[in-house]
């Protein structure tokens, strides 16, 4: 079974991590929190390769500080 954990690094407070079962889900609401943070244009969505292989299934960036929400694709056994 997989579960997706979306990570909000923001310089201003404390890492905060959600776990999701849904991908979609988790995606959307990193979406919502990334475009409701973002203060300086639009958010960066890139995802490199190497991101990619890593298990990310999203990462935006939202602040010129590199303040970030991530989720990322776990296997839980």
């Amino acid at each position: 079974m997989n579960v997706y954990v979306l990570i909000i690094e923001d310089r201003h407070c404390d890492v905060d991590a959600h776990v999701y079962a849904s991908k979609e889900e988790a995606i959307e609401r990193a979406r919502t929190i990334a475009n409701q943070y973002c203060k300086w244009g639009e958010v960066d969505e890139t995802l490199t390769g190497s991101m990619r292989q890593s298990g990310w299934v999203y990462h935006g960036i939202y602040s010129c500080e590199n303040d970030s929400v991530t989720v990322l694709e776990r296997e839980v056994l």
